[in-house]
């Protein structure tokens, strides 16, 4: 009885056994099952959005759409990053004549870390639904025509780069939060004694900054040092013992270094230090809208990794760095509206891999380097209005997209426009001066048959009379100065208005005697 016991009971256990691990299997294939579905459901909700994405922005006439609207795995689309499960992770499309505007459904790529639209004509206004992107770090819409709508105050920790280099964007209000009812106090019996405690004074809290424990952060201290930090819209864990990667606008790597520095429309006031030049693994800098004034220091010519340099909306003086020249890794650089003075450097030249260059609003002076058309391969957008500049443009140049057409500069090479009308100006006025012409002088003795002159005048005199035409209106030369490339155009002209005067009085003084002459023979014939 008791090994029949033992026996069912072991058959028991064994098959309890199996039913366990035959139920761990099911759930297993269960979940993976749902995971499966879930990773389906978001690919297509992200293949949805990228083709409403599409179809809002006009993307048959991107200059690049690779793949797009095609059955292709979205990591193949053009501007497309995903993750190993295939979500999109980054839509990055900067500088492909994006037009149209960002449609609502933006915010349904749940997975989406990086979005670079900035130096495209995208327009209206930024959709709130942006604000459904909680795993978003980077947002670029900088050089677009984006005038519209806040920033959704979810993404206030966002790095936003360059949101928009002349409006004054602001983070939308954050929601009210839910009012909860406090409970009500417990009233003291009148006769209660209510302890008292002795006022404590008031203590200032100190705020040294504490000991850098890399250079780095000694880099951060000394700018939130110069810059008045303590004055700052936001400066949340500045300072602090908290990693500086959670300092408000400072995105580190996986080193702790410093990778991205975005500090715009933020009330920095003073100047740029010069440790900014330390933070050799920096990638992006914004300082956009801002009240920062003095040079820019030279050390930022150090920054190799930069690829980004955002600086626009400022009161910066002084020139434009040589040493700029050297950030070799630099797409993106904008000085405009500050108060920089002096030329544009030669060595911006140097900068191959620049894409978007802004110097409008400022005081610069001078000729555009002919250097600068070594970008032309790479420029697509290049803003230099609101200066003082002279000469001529490198003619790669004009096919830039901005306003360099619209500077009134000549290309450099050209024949100056207004060459023929400054050249008949400068006859018209050289004329007078050669009206009193002296061959007349000696017809006195030809006085008494002055029949034949009136009807042979009219052919050796036609040349002359004909060259006073009107003058053309002489454009001024750039700058409302005369400039050095007409200068060829003025000196010619005077010389070719001498030639022409000088033939003019030799038909006449040839044609005068050969009438006097004729004259002669006719009143032989008649006596």
């Amino acid at each position: 009885m008791l090994n029949e016991t033992l026996q069912r009971s072991g058959r028991s256990m064994f098959s309890i056994t199996r039913l366990a691990a035959v139920l761990t299997v099911i759930a297993a294939i269960s979940a993976a099952a749902v995971v499966a579905v879930q990773a389906q459901e978001t690919a297509t909700s992200d293949r949805a959005a990228l083709e409403a994405f599409y179809d809002a922005t006009n993307g048959e006439n991107w200059s690049d759409s690779t793949n797009w609207t095609t059955d292709t795995p979205l990591g193949q689309w053009h501007g497309v990053t995903v993750d190993a499960d295939g979500n999109v992770t980054g839509l990055n499309l900067p500088l492909k004549n994006l037009t149209g505007v960002i449609p609502p459904q933006i915010g349904d790529l749940a997975y989406l870390e990086t979005l670079d639209l900035s130096s495209n004509r995208i327009g209206g206004d930024l959709p709130m639904e942006i604000g459904k992107l909680t795993k978003l770090t980077f947002l670029n819409i900088g050089a677009t025509e984006i005038f519209g709508g806040c920033v959704p105050h979810a993404l206030q920790g966002v790095l936003t780069s360059t949101l928009a280099n002349h409006n004054n964007r602001d983070f939308c209000p954050a929601p009210a939060p839910t009012e909860t009812p406090t409970p009500e106090p417990t009233p003291i019996p009148a006769d209660t004694p209510v302890p008292t405690t002795a006022p404590v004074a008031d203590t200032p809290v100190p705020t040294t900054a504490p000991m850098p424990r890399s250079p780095d952060e000694a880099a951060l201290i000394a700018l939130y040092n110069a810059t008045g930090g303590e004055t700052w819209t936001n400066s949340d864990k500045w300072l602090s013992e908290s990693p500086i990667g959670e300092w408000h606008g400072v995105f580190t790597g996986e080193d702790g270094r410093v990778t991205s520095l975005n500090l715009e429309k933020n009330n920095l006031n003073g100047t740029i230090p010069t440790e900014i030049g330390n933070l050799l693994a920096l990638r992006d800098l914004s300082f956009l809208n801002n009240h920062l004034s003095g040079a820019i220091p030279a050390e930022m010519g150090g920054l190799a990794n930069l690829a980004a340099l955002f600086l626009g909306n400022n009161a910066l003086s002084g020139g434009i760095p040589q040493s700029l020249g050297n950030l070799s890794n630099l797409q993106q650089l904008d000085l405009s509206n500050n108060a920089l003075s002096g030329g544009i450097p030669q060595s911006l030249g140097g900068l191959i891999n620049l894409q978007s260059l802004t110097l409008a609003g400022n005081d610069l002076s001078g000729e555009i380097p002919s250097e600068l058309d070594a970008l032309a391969g790479n420029l697509q957008f290049l803003v230099l209005s609101g200066n003082r500049l002279s000469g001529c443009v490198p003619p790669p140049l004009l096919d830039v997209q901005g306003d360099v057409a619209m500077l009134g500069l000549p290309a450099c090479g050209a024949a100056p426009a207004a060459q023929g009308g400054e050249t008949s100006t400068t006859t018209s006025e050289a004329a007078p001066d050669e009206s009193p012409t002296p061959a007349p002088e000696p017809t006195p003795a030809e006085t008494p048959t002055p029949e034949p002159e009136p009807e042979e005048t009219p052919t050796p005199e036609a040349e002359p009379t004909a060259t006073p035409e009107p003058p053309p209106v002489r454009r001024p030369p750039p700058g409302g100065s005369s400039g050095g490339g007409g200068g060829g155009g003025l000196c010619s002209a005077p010389a070719d208005g001498v030639a022409r005067a000088d033939a003019g009085l030799l038909l006449i003084g040839l044609a005068i005697p050969a009438l006097a002459l004729a004259a002669a023979r006719r009143r032989r014939t008649m006596g």
